[in-house]
């Protein structure tokens, strides 16, 4: 069964958009009434300029008129300035600027005062010391750098007894007395030429090095003759005077480093003149004395060698000629005459020294050996005639018969 339709006039429609219409206008006035307060509110609590309008915290206006409502677009006259806040922390330094242009010089100022004084051609300063090179001078004359003299160099010359020194690193060097005696190392030379410490002089000719040496070398000094041929490192010694010994008349090396005898020499030795060394033999000094006996039963117990050098020996002696030599064997002859061998100071490679002999005794007993002949032989030449007489006699006897 089909419902009726019921039917609408159009003046329904009518009257109900005007219904509509008219509430929605209620509705507007309402809220532009409502904006109006708003605003007034806002205007009061707030500080409104041409270009913005500060809000305060608490917002009077419902939010709804709030969304509708546009700050930017209200002016209103400018209210009176709040009192300042409190002033903020001051910012951080900014960067610095570029340096200005530079000012203009002043006017030099007067000349100081020279502390020289002149005394016709001389300058004279006596206010304290002088310093060149330095700002800072230790002494009446400074100079930091080198120093050039073109002339003589005195010290107090004419009145002072002061001497004359020379010093570096802080340390006495050399000094020059005023009696004209030099001390190297000393400050109170004890002669013309006092030198404490190694005393070098060279003479470089012919690719050949000369030279005369004082050296201190374990607390003692020696003087030494040297020769160093062309750049060698190995100084040959010629001459070495060595002054170890207890007594200071020092011992004398040819050679060689002496260590037993005042005179060492390495290889021969040789004079100009024939004969023996010369020896003190006089009476005066002689006690005790004694005439050699059984010189030739003594002699006889002596064994004479001939003999080869080693070859270590040599090596260590190079300027010992490798050829047959003619001896004794010193332990052998330390038998005979004991007080005739000593240690050399020479070592061999165990570390015992080397026995070296005084053959002289030889010489002596040898003599002593031919004066008994000569006796032996005169008794026997006097028995012989003694005999011969005898013989003669027998023989004229026979003869007469």
């Amino acid at each position: 069964m089909k419902l009726r339709q019921q039917h609408k006039s159009p003046w329904h429609h009518i009257f109900f958009s005007i219904a509509v219409v008219g509430v929605i206008s209620i509705l507007f006035s309402a809220s532009a009434f409502a904006e109006k307060v708003c605003v007034r509110s806002k205007l009061k609590n707030s500080k409104i300029t041409t270009s913005s309008v500060l809000v305060a915290n608490t917002d009077p206006c419902p939010k709804k008129f709030t969304a509708l409502f546009d700050t930017n677009s209200l002016t209103s006259p400018a209210g009176q300035t709040g009192p300042a806040g409190a002033q903020g922390p001051q910012g951080a330094q900014g960067p610095q600027g570029a340096q200005g242009p530079a000012g203009t010089n002043g006017a030099q100022g007067p000349i100081g005062a020279s502390p020289f004084t002149l005394n016709g051609a001389d300058a004279v300063y006596t206010a304290g010391s002088v310093g060149i090179g330095t700002t800072t001078p230790d002494a009446m004359l400074h100079v930091t750098g080198d120093m050039q003299v073109d002339s003589a160099i005195f010290a107090n010359v004419l009145s002072s007894a002061e001497p004359l020194v020379f010093m570096t690193n802080n340390a006495n060097r050399m000094q020059v007395d005023v009696d004209g005696s030099v001390g190297i190392g000393t400050t109170t030379p004890l002669g013309k030429l006092d030198v404490r410490g190694s005393l070098r002089s060279t003479n470089d000719t012919g690719g050949v090095l000369s030279s005369l040496s004082i050296s201190t070398a374990s607390g003692t000094s020696d003087l030494t003759f040297s020769e160093t041929v062309g750049t060698a490192t190995t100084v040959s010694t010629k001459l070495r005077v060595s002054l170890a010994d207890a007594r200071f008349f020092g011992l004398i090396g040819m050679g060689r480093t002496p260590v037993t005898n005042r005179l060492e020499v390495e290889g021969n030795a040789s004079k100009s003149t024939a004969g023996s060394w010369l020896a003190n033999s006089d009476q005066r000094i002689k006690s005790e004395v004694a005439t050699i006996d059984n010189a030739l039963e003594t002699l006889d117990r002596v064994r004479l060698v001939s003999f080869l050098y080693s070859d270590e020996y040599l090596a260590n002696n190079p300027s010992i000629v490798d050829r047959r030599y003619h001896n004794v064997i010193a332990q052998e002859f330390q038998k005979i005459f004991p007080d005739y061998v000593q240690k050399s100071g020479d070592l061999l490679p165990n570390g015992e020294q080397v026995l070296q002999v005084d053959t002289y005794p030889l010489t002596i007993y040898s003599a002593a050996a031919i004066q008994e002949l000569h006796k032996t032989v005169a008794r026997q030449e006097l028995e012989i005639a003694a005999l011969t007489t005898r013989l003669k006699q027998i023989e004229q006897l026979l003869i007469s018969r």
